[in-house]
């Protein structure tokens, strides 16, 4: 994916936030993997932003907040993939 791309998923979610019910949705147990791709999209994009020196207060502040809302989505999946090769330790997953 193209960070123009994650721009364009972010852009979304902000103007969707309804969005963000989904995704927390879809992320719950064996789903989570739907998800990731747009997880790393936003992460990058959030990334990006709280990189930059031209971010305001209340602009970082709010990319916190969004950073806030899928965290435990990615928590949860490191959990369940560390409990999958704990489990199958030859597998690729």
């Amino acid at each position: 994916m193209t960070f123009e791309k994650d721009l364009l998923i972010s852009r979304l979610f902000d103007e969707k936030p309804v969005l963000w019910n989904i995704c927390e949705i879809i992320s719950k147990g064996q789903y989570l993997k739907h998800c990731l791709v747009i997880i790393r999209s936003l992460i990058n994009v959030q990334r990006a932003n709280l990189a930059s020196s031209l971010a305001t207060a209340e602009f970082r502040e709010q990319n916190i907040q969004h950073v806030q809302r899928y965290v435990p989505c990615v928590l949860l999946y490191l959990f369940l993939l560390k409990v999958l090769i704990h489990r199958h330790p030859g597998s690729s997953h």
